[in-house]
């Protein structure tokens, strides 16, 4: 099941091997054809993980926890 980020709908992706983004496609299709039809231009940003985040792979301390 995917849930629709724009309206919230959750949207029924198939079962077993045949899950895919075919249904969120066409629910896409029909009920956000504007956002469908722009989608080249919208860009997600996944959250960096805090390894990622900093360059030495580890959190940095704040002052207080010095």
């Amino acid at each position: 099941m995917a849930i629709c980020r724009i309206c919230g709908q959750k949207v029924k992706c198939g079962q077993g091997a045949n899950v895919g983004t075919t249904a969120l496609n066409q629910h896409m299709q029909r009920h956000h054809k504007v956002a469908w039809e722009n989608r080249s231009s919208i860009v997600v940003v996944q959250p960096a993980t805090a390894a990622a985040a900093s360059p030495s792979g580890t959190h940095p301390v704040s002052g207080s926890q010095r």
